[in-house]
C-alpha cells in the first residue's frame, strides 16, 4: 500500500473513531496505524527514542491550542506552540524555573482538557526578549482527557500533511 493510501485510510478510520462508530476489529486496525504513524513521524522529526519509550510519548506536532496555566503564584492564559502525549510547549510572559510544576486546562477540539504538568525547558522566543517558550512534561491527565488529547493530536498532524 502506497503512504498515501495508508495516511487516508488513517484519515478514514480517525473520523469514524471521533463519532464513535468503529467495529472492534476496526479498533485494532485504527490502533495499528496510528503507531505507525507515531512511528513515521518520530523519523521525519528526527527523534530518538528512550530505551522502553513509545513513539506516541515522543512525538509533538505544531498546534496553536488556548491553554490556562495555573502556578502557586499566578495563572497565565497562553497558546500552545506544540502539543503531543507526552507533554507541550507554550509561549509564556517570563522565565520559568525548570522543574516548576503547573495545573493546566488546555482546549482541544472544543473540550477542556485538564492536567498537571512539569516545566522542562524554557527560553526566550523571538527578537524582542520578553517572551519565553516553556516546554512542559505531562505528569497526570485522566485516561479520558487523554484520549481527547490523542485525537486532537492526529487532527493535527494530518491537518499539517493536507488532503
Amino acid at each position: 500500500m502506497l503512504i498515501k493510501d495508508v495516511i487516508a485510510c488513517l484519515r478514514h478510520l480517525h473520523e469514524r473513531r471521533k463519532k464513535g462508530s468503529l467495529a472492534p476489529d476496526e479498533e485494532f486496525a485504527y490502533r495499528a496505524l496510528c503507531d505507525d504513524f507515531y512511528s513515521a513521524l518520530v523519523g521525519a522529526q528526527r527523534l530518538g527514542l528512550q530505551a522502553g519509550q513509545k513513539a506516541r510519548q515522543t512525538v509533538r506536532v505544531a498546534a496553536a491550542k488556548q491553554i490556562e496555566l495555573a502556578f502557586a503564584d499566578n495563572r497565565v492564559k497562553t497558546m500552545t506552540y506544540d502539543v503531543g502525549l507526552g507533554g507541550f510547549a507554550a509561549l509564556v510572559p517570563n522565565d520559568i524555573v525548570v522543574g516548576t510544576l503547573c495545573d493546566f486546562v488546555l482546549t482541544a477540539g472544543g473540550h477542556p482538557l485538564s492536567g498537571r504538568a512539569r516545566v522542562v525547558a524554557c527560553m526566550r522566543h523571538g527578537s524582542g526578549g520578553v517572551t519565553h517558550r516553556a516546554s512542559f512534561a505531562l505528569e497526570t491527565m485522566s485516561a479520558g482527557d487523554r484520549a481527547k488529547l490523542e485525537v486532537s493530536v492526529i487532527d493535527a498532524a494530518l491537518f499539517a500533511l493536507g488532503e
